[in-house]
Formats: C-alpha cells, structure tokens, sequence
C-alpha cells in the first residue's frame, strides 16, 4: 500500500518512539541503546552497537555490513517497536528490521516498495516509524509514506 503526503505528514498510528536523534536509539522502555557509527571520525570497525540501557554495557551489533567508505550510516534515523524487541533502521537506500538484543536481522523491504524517486535530487532522508505491537512499518521517503506489514 503507498500513498503520497505532503512534506513532514505522518501516519496518525505510526510512532517514532526511538529517541536521541539519528544517531543514537534508546527503547521506550530504556532497556536497550542502539548506536551507529561516525565516518568522519574515522575510527573503524564500523558496527552498529547494541548496549544495555541499565549499565551501558555493550551487548552486541546489528547484523549489518559497513564498509570503510560508507557514509550513508551517518544519517540513519531508526525507531524501537515498542517494547517488542524489534528495531528498524533506515539509510538513504536500505530499511531493516532487527531482534533486540540479538541483532539479528528479521526483515529489509526493498527499496523499491517505499523510495520517493524523486528525493534523492531533493532530500534523501527516510524516515521510520514502528507500531509498538511490532506489526506495521511506516517508511516515509519524500513525499512518500508507505505502511508494511512487519511478521
């Protein structure tokens, strides 16, 4: 299902519930941190960190592969389901869905299900949001809003 909205409109049953900005994800309940890594500080391996968020101890990584010349992590934005254990992610090119704390990945949409072709020559960022039940998606590319079934 897609549909178009205008410009910074979201689904009124679809939550950003991660907070802490693109670079950073903490669950609604605050049990776990996600965090992304920083190209321009070019301090490699790049992983996408999983912590506690009691004690802040590293737990695990996202089952994802990040070269050493990919930028495109740098403004991934992302949003907990809840306190369901699932986590999406999304780039200018890839939405996933993992198990927290686990990280392994569960589900990526193809890209062509959800991208705004047109965003890429306007504002590249999508955005993601998680029903808290873990079973819908909304990714918002442009003017693009889609909503996809999470199983």
């Amino acid at each position: 299902m897609a549909f178009e909205l205008p410009k910074r409109t979201y689904s009124p049953g679809a939550r950003r519930t991660a907070g802490g900005g693109p670079k950073r994800g903490r669950s609604q309940d605050g049990a776990w941190v996600v965090e992304f890594p920083t190209s321009w500080i070019g301090q490699p391996p790049w992983e996408v960190i999983i912590k506690n968020g009691s004690s802040g101890k590293v737990v695990g990584n996202l089952d994802v592969q990040i070269s050493d010349d990919d930028a495109k992590w740098d403004s991934a934005r992302s949003a907990f389901c809840g306190t369901s254990g699932k986590f999406i992610t999304a780039t200018i090119d890839s939405v996933q869905a993992f198990e927290i704390p686990s990280g392994k990945k569960i589900a990526e949409f193809p890209t062509a299900t959800w991208q705004d072709p047109d965003a890429a020559k306007t504002d590249p960022t999508v955005t993601v949001a998680c029903s808290s039940d873990a079973k819908r998606v909304a990714i918002r590319s442009g003017a693009r809003l889609t909503v996809h079934h999470l199983n």
